[in-house]
């Protein structure tokens, strides 16, 4: 920069001092005027001088990457459907996650609104996908079971006293005990169908397992 503005100087100020002497002596306001343009000139020169590696700079540019709202909308529309849709299990599979892994009927969500909290686990048989809930026995009687319903911190959510005789099975820990056999406080696991309403002892959509519901009780708080 240092050398560009000695050659300013040299091809500016002095070409004019030589001129101005070959005229021969001049007033002193010619020669501030003489002065001043030169210093302007001079000014132009380095403006132009600073403007060029800016404007080298701009034309270099690589083109900027777009905008993560432009890339969005150059997804596949598929994947994005995936992402809003219900995590796919396998036959067989389990998942803890109900949130994302099932939905439940309009008519049963209406019956037991507080079904989501109360649901445990979700599984696939039979390609058909069932949510499990866990319930503490309250009462049992010759045909009626009255279990108490209860989410993952084992809070109540409600009691449901079910029609059923002495022979019927529900299942205990995993196994298949009869009613006869229960005691205040054991815990029961009840399967509901996605795609039906009711409650069954097994996920298995027969109508041996499956449990009529004669009474609905909330919560006591």
């Amino acid at each position: 920069m240092r050398e560009r503005l000695d050659d300013t100087r040299r091809y500016l100020i002095f070409p004019v001092a030589e001129s101005v002497a070959h005229v021969g002596a001049i007033r002193v306001e010619d020669w501030i005027l003489v002065k001043e343009v030169a210093m302007r000139a001079t000014k132009l020169y380095v403006a132009a001088l600073f403007a060029l590696p800016i404007g080298a700079l701009a034309q270099g540019q690589s083109p900027q990457p777009r905008s993560t709202q432009e890339q969005s909308t150059q997804e596949p529309s598929g994947q994005e459907h995936s992402a809003q849709g219900q995590s796919k299990l396998a036959e067989g599979q389990t998942s803890s996650s109900c949130i994302n892994n099932f939905t439940f009927s309009q008519e049963f969500f209406t019956r037991y609104p507080n079904a989501g909290a109360a649901c445990r686990e979700v599984k696939v048989e039979n390609g058909h996908k069932w949510a499990r809930f866990d319930a503490n026995v309250v009462t049992t009687g010759r045909n009626q079971l009255t279990a108490n319903f209860v989410d993952r911190f084992n809070n109540s959510v409600g009691t449901i006293t079910f029609d059923t005789s002495p022979d019927f099975r529900v299942q205990m820990n995993g196994q298949q005990v009869r009613v006869s056999s229960l005691q205040r406080g054991d815990t029961l696991s009840f399967w509901v169908s996605q795609d039906q309403a009711g409650f069954y002892a097994e996920p298995h959509a027969l109508d041996s397992t499956k449990l009529a519901v004669a009474e609905t009780a909330p919560a006591q708080r």
